[in-house]
């Protein structure tokens, strides 16, 4: 609360184009106060004018508004934000109220730097471009405080047939940085990984049927030998006998080989165990 009883006086001030800067002591120190230069031809303010605790109240209020413009401004000239967004950003600020918040946020709106409409249709095509599915790019601009209909409005939009070939892309590169792997794991982690991209989990099975991925027996084969020579490495020290074969039969399954794949593998420590 300003003191009623301390005595305001204008000392200075400097106006350019956007902001103005008013120089205010009050006997004791010189406080600054940047405000816009609109704001400050409606407050009728001129320099060695001793001005009253409301006139200064309100010049705590304009210069909280003019920072708050100014930072919502810096914000939105790296990336585009969503109303909740700026709002949140503005809420943080000492002495600006709701009022003012809303001034700021409708303003932005106006010039068209703040628009979730806007938003709502440049993700989507980022997102398209950058081979995300349209549940990601909903998931993400929900969590960035969009309307839930206006979001369905523009993804509801999106066609069916572009998305599923996005899809294949997307799988492709997953798939060339899946290595030494079994089959069945191989198709696991791309399900795993559209999903994560935001595919519908309907169009998933669609996608891996178009990429025609096959199963490579010698291939597969080379994986599970590379494979069950690393379990049996790292359990061979701990267990022996059945604990053995069973810590490298569940580590195998588990990866993605076949049962009898495993089972013939292991076949072969009975019979080294028989011959020592």
């Amino acid at each position: 609360m300003d003191d009623p009883n301390v005595k305001y006086t204008v000392v200075r001030l400097k106006v350019d184009d956007d902001y103005t800067w008013i120089y205010v002591d009050d006997g004791e120190m010189e406080t600054v106060f940047t405000i816009l230069t609109d704001d400050y031809f409606d407050l009728r303010i001129a320099q060695d004018q001793v001005i009253s605790t409301e006139q200064y109240s309100r010049l705590k209020k304009l210069h909280a508004y003019a920072y708050g413009y100014k930072r919502a401004l810096r914000k939105l000239s790296y990336k585009d934000h969503s109303v909740r967004e700026i709002a949140d950003l503005l809420a943080g600020i000492a002495n600006l109220d709701g009022i003012s918040a809303k001034r700021i946020i409708d303003s932005l709106g106006k010039s068209g730097l703040l628009d979730d409409e806007k938003l709502v249709i440049n993700e989507i095509e980022n997102d398209q471009i950058r081979l995300y599915g349209h549940h990601k790019t909903a998931a993400d601009l929900a969590n960035r405080g969009i309307d839930r209909e206006l979001i369905d409005r523009y993804i509801n939009r999106i066609d069916p047939e572009t998305e599923l070939q996005n899809g294949i892309q997307k799988a492709n590169m997953i798939a060339k940085g899946i290595r030494n792997r079994s089959h069945r794991e191989t198709l696991t982690i791309l399900k795993n990984r559209l999903l994560s991209a935001g595919y519908p989990s309907a169009m998933i099975p669609d996608i891996i049927s178009e990429m025609h991925l096959e199963s490579d027996e010698e291939t597969e084969r080379e994986n599970l030998n590379r494979e069950f020579a690393r379990a049996r490495k790292k359990y061979g020290n701990r267990y022996s006998g059945n604990n053995l074969k069973t810590h490298i039969y569940q580590s195998l399954y588990a990866k993605g080989y076949r049962s009898e794949d495993i089972r013939e593998l292991l076949d072969t420590l009975q019979e080294e165990d028989n011959e020592d």
